[in-house]
């Protein structure tokens, strides 16, 4: 059997939701050793067990059964080739025994708002007191840095503040969202290209590093051209609808 590129690879993660998540089952489909860490007191969204009613869709025959955190084909979607514990990282022991985990691992991923790792101490810099060639991501929604960086947020709020959403919606009437919330598939690609870049230098190197990657940026990176021309021009560019400047058959 061939062997896969991370199979030497161990990730810690305590990524929720989709961008994170996505970014570290890509990773369990490279082969690492992917061991998925949820906060007792702050379970995924994702895993279902709200009522079948508004999640009509993501259960086998519709049906939530007893045990629908177990049974949600929509965390089960981003979370494949992990391994699973639950700890309470509120408490002492179970930032501990997070630390522990750390010691024999080479990635550390989270997609909390900014403030949450340093509140369960457990940020990069303790972190790599345990492991000193550590790689560590986070991928809040507005970074680590910034005026937006304490807020939280998913896709569908960071759409609009990457500026897609200014550029869909038609003509003369008002923004629009995608509705598929873009940025965090596009983030979770980005996130693992992250990790793999990062992995790479430190074989080269030895060093680990933080990676800051914030849920807006690597959605401004695919209106490069927009952006450039409102830049040097001063006009946002127009909402098009189903319209395209350049390609047919369009308008439909």
């Amino acid at each position: 059997m061939t062997a896969l590129p991370l199979e030497h690879i161990r990730a810690i993660v305590l990524t929720q939701a989709w961008a994170g998540t996505l970014a570290t089952h890509l990773l369990g489909d490279f082969g690492a050793d992917v061991i998925q860490v949820e906060a007792l007191r702050r379970p995924d969204v994702w895993r279902g067990g709200y009522g079948p009613d508004d999640l009509t869709g993501i259960y086998p025959d519709e049906e939530p059964g007893e045990r629908p955190y177990n049974r949600c084909a929509r965390f089960n979607s981003v979370n494949r080739n992990k391994r699973g514990l639950t700890l309470d990282l509120g408490t002492e022991d179970g930032q501990h025994v997070f630390r522990e985990l750390v010691r024999d691992a080479d990635v550390v991923a989270e997609n909390f708002a900014s403030r949450v790792m340093g509140n369960f101490h457990l940020d990069y810099d303790t972190l790599r007191q345990v492991k000193p060639d550590l790689i560590m991501i986070a991928m809040p929604a507005y970074g680590r840095s910034g005026p937006y960086s304490p807020h939280g947020g998913i896709g569908g709020t960071a759409e609009p503040m990457s500026g897609i959403s200014a550029l869909q919606g038609e003509p003369g009437e008002p923004p629009l969202n995608s509705g598929i919330m873009y940025p965090d598939p596009v983030a979770g690609m980005m996130g693992c290209a992250a990790i793999l870049i990062a992995l790479h230098h430190r074989q080269r190197t030895g060093e680990g590093q933080f990676i800051d990657l914030a849920l807006q940026e690597p959605s401004i990176c695919f209106i490069g051209e927009q952006v450039l021309g409102d830049s040097m021009t001063g006009q946002p560019p127009p909402r098009w609808g189903n319209r395209d400047r350049w390609h047919a058959p369009h308008g439909t």
